[in-house]
């Protein structure tokens, strides 16, 4: 039986509302990476949750040939992945280096 709870919970909650990935993949963004806790390095763990559940059968998926592909690796490099911030602030700098 799938656990009722954490993250199998979210993906049960939104794929109530929703089958399509875009949909998906921007409530886990905006929702479930936002919680308390929680940051967008989240996102690719999340992702393979998802992609394990299709494995295990727990999540049916289709393709609508009308509705492009949607590219995780962007979406990944795009939300979870930015320059090193505390270099780029000289007052970060001299604090550390302090």
């Amino acid at each position: 039986m799938l656990p009722g709870y954490g993250v199998f919970r979210f993906f049960i909650d939104v794929l109530q509302e929703t089958n399509r990935i875009d949909q998906i993949v921007d409530r886990i963004c905006n929702v479930w990476c936002t919680l308390p806790g929680r940051s967008m390095a989240e996102f690719p763990r999340t992702i393979r949750v998802l992609e394990a559940m299709v494995n295990d059968g727990w999540v049916d998926c289709t393709y609508d040939k009308s509705l492009p592909l949607l590219d995780l690796l962007e979406v990944i490099c795009q939300e979870s992945l930015h320059k090193n911030r505390d270099t780029q602030d000289a007052s970060m700098r001299e604090q550390t280096s302090a």
